[in-house]
């Protein structure tokens, strides 16, 4: 991830000037807007500490890199290996279909086929006629979307229960729509807090399944938890978008205006550059989504379009098969190094290519913070992003996420010098 420095600096401004920087002219024109802004006391830009942060960790990584000569391995790092991309695309089956020339929206799309995704993705067939689906580009779009939908509906207290995508309370925050966070019980499963929600007076929920970067499922236990909250009125917001065929809770809970689902079937098997997202939920709301997507997000990109028909073709299923291939012999070699290590564990009972490594004795303020992290990438040659970067506070323990459609031999090996090193120093 390339850092530009502050949107509105005079040094990015000096550098687009002199040394030719080529950008998008409404991005220059918008750096030009910042700059003059500032110059006049009129604009304050905030910046995202978590972005700041993996932006630092990559460049602590990028300076062992250059004194060492080689690459070194992020082992949190979203991106899957060549390897996996080999195996996925010796099975894709991609026919790209949309027009270059003409705009497509979501309602564009065939009521066929975008029936059938829905039905795919886990609505009774007894519920079609009551539901809709908003397809957009990703799942950072959906959350804007739906985070625009409860601010106009005068939604007044969220519950975002941790961990989470960093951007929900971005989003809020830019909405002034008012949020705390309620952690989520791990263990051998996931719980929700359902009596801190009941007892704190929010009218939203918003939840995270599989648990963020750990894999997990809500049992059938939390389905009827999530049924007593819609009950009471309250609106439960489900973030699925890594949710596996077959695990969305969608399929337990069923259609109602109180439950809003988003979803990303090729984000959850790792393909992130062709990939949709769909908000599910009631019929009632479409008429509101539809003119206000026009609004957030605009039309859909050809390769949007294109993702969403391979969805509802057989290929998708098949590479779904390919991906639990891959990912299942790098989760038993990651289970195997753990298991070996004194002060590691991971959580049971996971299904996806994200696991959480939580690490015993050491003190989370210390493994979050940076010149640990420094110390870590050079006594190592290998690099992390903590886990409080993705919703694990400090009561979770010093953690941190593996991606197990990394390179096998390169994530054993760089997971074995990290635990190693953190197993033997001094806490």
């Amino acid at each position: 991830m390339q850092s530009w420095g502050k949107v509105g600096s005079t040094e990015t401004f000096t550098a687009l000037c002199t040394h030719k920087i080529i950008v998008p002219a409404s991005c220059f024109l918008i750096i030009l807007y910042y700059q003059l802004s500032q110059l006049m006391g009129e604009i304050h830009i905030s910046l995202i500490t978590d972005i700041d942060i993996m932006d630092a960790i990559t460049t602590i990584q990028l300076e062992k890199e250059e004194s060492l000569g080689q690459p070194l391995l992020n082992v949190s790092h979203w991106n899957s290996c060549n390897k996996y991309k080999q195996a996925i695309n010796s099975r894709l089956d991609f026919r790209p279909i949309a027009s270059p020339w003409d705009y497509t929206y979501t309602y564009d799309i065939d009521l066929t086929a975008k029936r059938h995704a829905l039905l795919s993705l886990g609505i009774p067939h007894a519920q079609i006629n009551t539901a809709m689906g908003l397809v957009v580009q990703s799942s950072t779009i959906a959350i804007i979307n739906v985070a625009n939908m409860l601010k106009q509906l005068n939604y007044k207290k969220v519950c975002i229960v941790q961990p989470s995508y960093f951007s929900v309370p971005r989003c809020f925050d830019i909405l002034h729509l008012s949020y705390n966070y309620e952690n989520t019980i791990i263990g051998t499963t996931v719980e929700l807090p359902i009596k801190r929600i009941l007892e704190n007076g929010y009218d939203v929920v918003w939840i995270t399944s599989p648990l963020f970067s750990g894999s997990q499922y809500y049992t059938d236990k939390y389905f009827n938890q999530i049924r007593v909250l819609a009950d009471s009125g309250i609106i439960v917001v489900a973030d699925e978008s890594l949710a596996l065929p077959g695990h969305e809770i969608l399929r337990e809970v069923g259609i109602s205006d109180k439950f809003i689902g988003i979803y990303s079937p090729h984000k959850a098997i790792s393909i992130n550059g062709m990939k949709f997202s769909i908000i599910i939920t009631s019929i009632k709301y479409e008429v509101f989504l539809e003119q206000w997507v026009d609004v957030l997000s605009g039309s859909l990109p050809q390769s949007t379009y294109n993702a969403f028909t391979h969805y509802t073709s057989k290929n998708y299923k098949e590479c779904v098969l390919e991906y639990n291939r891959y990912v299942k012999r790098n989760q038993e070699s990651v289970s195997n190094i753990v298991a070996n290590n004194r002060i590691a564990t991971t959580c049971p009972n996971t299904y996806g290519h994200y696991i959480v490594i939580f690490l015993k004795s050491i003190a989370p303020e210390l493994f979050n913070s940076l010149p640990f992290q420094r110390m870590l990438v050079y006594q190592t040659c290998a690099a992390l992003y903590p886990g409080n970067l993705h919703g694990y506070d400090d009561s979770y323990g010093a953690c941190f996420r593996v991606n197990l459609t990394l390179d096998a031999h390169d994530l054993a090996s760089s997971l074995h010098r990290i635990l190693h090193y953190l197993e033997m120093i001094k806490h």
